[in-house]
């Protein structure tokens, strides 16, 4: 990973109470008997602050119902050196169920460009090339 390349993080989030088997279960709509006739789906919210002097915070949402609910969030490394996330986990649907996790990583400098010449010289046949009067 380089300083100003954008980065993957991937999220696995497994849900224990949900048994392993042949048909594929799924979590289902949250308990919610206080919402009128509305499901509530057990969604997540993702989020992170990246350091550096602008602090940028990256959100996601995961809403998906299975036993293995997994995500790619997409973030630009603001900064060379290490780099410490507190990742967040924050579910939509119930009160105390929120998770966090500390990540942290590497970022390397990126390498200087080449030099670019723009004085090279470029063969062409007469053939090729038409000009506009």
């Amino acid at each position: 990973i380089c300083a100003h390349d954008v980065a993957t993080l991937r999220l696995r989030l497994l849900r224990s109470n949900i048994r392993e088997s042949e048909a594929p279960e799924a979590a289902g709509a949250a308990h919610t008997p206080f919402f009128p006739g509305a499901q509530v789906p057990e969604a997540w919210w993702v989020s992170f602050n990246l350091p550096g002097k602008g602090r940028t915070c990256v959100f996601s949402r995961m809403l998906d119902a299975s036993r293995e609910a997994v995500t790619d969030i997409r973030f630009r490394v603001p900064i060379a050196g290490k780099c410490r996330l507190r990742l967040t986990l924050t579910c939509e649907a119930y009160a105390g169920l929120d998770l966090e996790h500390d990540v942290s990583f590497v970022a390397k400098q990126a390498p200087a460009p080449a030099d670019s010449d723009d004085d090279r010289e470029i063969d062409l046949d007469e053939g090729d090339v038409e000009f506009d009067d």
